[in-house]
């Protein structure tokens, strides 16, 4: 996607605003815009990550995203320590997303093959299989 600097100031917001080539969107008016331009440049310049200026549609925080995916690192990163030491030592417990919402856990696990084929745990906030996460 190519971006343009007007010369004169947006009629709207009244900023010189960088604006989208294809249909003119300020960036000043339409902040998600703002997020494809910093999206764009972050994987022209070859960076693993950029930050939006909107927050996440799945945890609600502002957090640097994966220009490879366009993934929240947020989300993404709820791994910690003490989730990553229960998967390892118990990789065959079943727990359900409820059970772990209740236990304020990151990840869950049913035992069943979700759309992936994969039955191994899944990110709380995403729901997302933790192996598709990381490409395997």
């Amino acid at each position: 996607m190519k971006w343009y600097r007007p010369k004169n100031p947006c009629p709207e917001c009244k900023t010189f605003a960088v604006r989208r080539c294809s249909d003119g969107m300020c960036t000043g008016c339409f902040p998600h815009v703002m997020d494809e331009k910093l999206y764009d440049d972050a994987r022209s310049w070859d960076r693993k990550l950029y930050m939006p200026t909107g927050p996440c549609s799945v945890c609600g925080r502002v957090a640097r995203r994966e220009t490879k995916n366009n993934r929240c690192t947020h989300c993404l990163g709820v791994i910690n320590d003490e989730t990553l030491l229960m998967m390892e030592n118990a990789p065959d417990t079943v727990l359900s997303l409820l059970d772990a919402m209740r236990l304020n856990l990151r990840v869950f696990r049913t035992g069943l093959p979700g759309n992936c084929g994969h039955t191994g745990f899944k990110l709380v906030p995403t729901r997302e299989c933790i192996d598709c996460v990381r490409g395997k």
